[in-house]
């Protein structure tokens, strides 16, 4: 059995680089049947999110994941910003983002995606999300 998605109206999810979004009045189910890059609605980081430079480089690499044709134009980015942040946080992340690199040079934009995770955390936990709260 694979991964099993279920949409609600006007959710989005990425599946290998590819943007659905159900434009259904209900429900929608998925079955992923094989080994695929998947970003659920809830994972994916728009560009008013991505105000922390941890989340800014997932923002991008998520772009990147979902829009090939601009990969090109945003590695160089990606990769700066990694340099910037192992300087301000070396030595505690600088594993992982060599771990990052090394999945960016090889295409596989997902598992630099995931790779990144724990940094995006220690973000979270130092500075918090970056997003301002009306109350």
């Amino acid at each position: 059995m694979g991964l099993r998605l279920t949409l609600k109206p006007g959710e989005r999810v990425i599946l290998n680089g590819c943007i659905v979004r159900n434009a259904g009045r209900g429900r929608m189910d998925i079955e992923v049947e094989n080994r695929s890059d998947v970003l659920r609605a809830e994972e994916i980081i728009t560009s008013s999110e991505a105000r922390l430079p941890v989340r800014s480089v997932a923002h991008a690499i998520q772009h990147a994941l979902a829009s090939r044709e601009h990969r090109d134009e945003l590695l160089p980015r990606i990769l700066s910003s990694l340099d910037q942040i192992e300087q301000a946080l070396n030595p505690v992340v600088a594993p992982t983002l060599d771990a990052v690199r090394e999945c960016l040079s090889s295409g596989d934009f997902y598992a630099a995606l995931r790779k990144l995770g724990p940094v995006l955390d220690r973000e979270k936990r130092l500075l918090g999300d970056g997003l301002t709260r009306l109350s």
